[in-house]
């Protein structure tokens, strides 16, 4: 398994990459879809890329559930990252084209960032990653 060079560097896992860039090809018109568009494309062009069973656990991806501390408010946040469409916040499924959503993704547990959000910044640290083991198809 290949390790990921440093807790805050990025790295998606393959199946979430061609999900991204499916949701990139169905752009929306709004100015927050604007900018998550933006984003997205950033992050599929300047993140590196590697097979589910390569990323540890601990690395954020569709599916996973995060405990994200906000360390300007100190506010913790728990949520399951999911696509677009099955997000519900009351449930707490954040969509990834959310600001906090693609400023986790590819992201080590323990990684604290700093990443634009309309209107201003988030300052962020990924306290704990639960992710389920990828299946492993038998022949």
């Amino acid at each position: 398994m290949k390790n990921m060079p440093h807790r805050n560097s990025r790295c998606l896992a393959t199946p979430d990459r061609a999900l991204l860039q499916q949701l990139l090809r169905k752009r929306g018109d709004s100015k927050a879809r604007e900018w998550s568009m933006k984003q997205l494309r950033t992050l599929l062009e300047d993140t590196a890329v590697r097979t589910s069973g390569e990323l540890p656990l601990s690395v954020v991806r569709l599916g996973s559930t995060c405990e994200v501390e906000n360390l300007e408010l100190g506010e913790i946040m728990r949520f399951t990252l999911t696509t677009p469409d099955q997000a519900d916040l009351v449930r707490g499924r954040l969509s990834v084209l959310s600001p906090l959503g693609l400023a986790v993704i590819g992201r080590g547990e323990g990684a604290e960032v700093r990443e634009p959000v309309p209107g201003g910044h988030c300052h962020i640290r990924i306290s704990r990653v639960t992710t389920a083991k990828p299946q492993v198809a038998i022949a």
